[in-house]
């Protein structure tokens, strides 16, 4: 087992400094970090997304590398880099959030294809909440043409 250094997403909407449990946890985590307290800590993640990849705190090698390394260890050739299809958040949210709206698996695979810097996650992004503390969500909105219909 290897202890991973994660990536906190600093967002607008997250809470600030110790009063957001992405830094508390993220501060316990990673013995260099340094939490500001005019800083919103969003989001800590844990995966190898593009955009914020874990690294494996004692080698300091991307995840993705450690994966690929352990597959191609076991006779599997894969790519230098072997991505997770999803990825684990710790979330701490102080104001709303916007809506939320995700490509299907096969969208997210065009998408990438035809513009990887705009879209670099091939993956869909199925979503399960746990929370741990009071939170309001709305999910499950009614398709566009119902919607419409109920403004008019």
């Amino acid at each position: 087992m290897e202890k991973l250094k994660c990536c906190v997403q600093t967002y607008a909407w997250g809470k600030k400094g110790m009063t957001s449990e992405v830094a508390r946890v993220y501060a316990m985590g990673d013995p260099d970090a340094n939490i500001d307290d005019k800083t919103s800590y969003a989001e800590l993640w844990m995966g190898t997304h593009p955009d914020g990849p874990c690294q494996i705190q004692r080698s300091q090698k991307k995840l993705s590398q450690y994966i690929a390394e352990y597959e191609n260890s076991n006779h599997r050739k894969v790519s230098p880099e072997r991505h997770l299809p999803f990825i684990m958040k710790l979330m701490s949210i102080h104001r709303n959030l916007s809506v939320q709206v995700h490509p299907t698996k096969e969208q997210a695979a065009r998408l990438n294809d035809r513009d990887p810097i705009h879209y670099p996650d091939r993956n869909h992004k199925p979503e399960l909440a746990y929370a741990l503390t009071r939170f309001e969500l709305l999910c499950g909105f009614r398709p566009a043409d119902q919607i419409c219909a109920n403004l008019e």
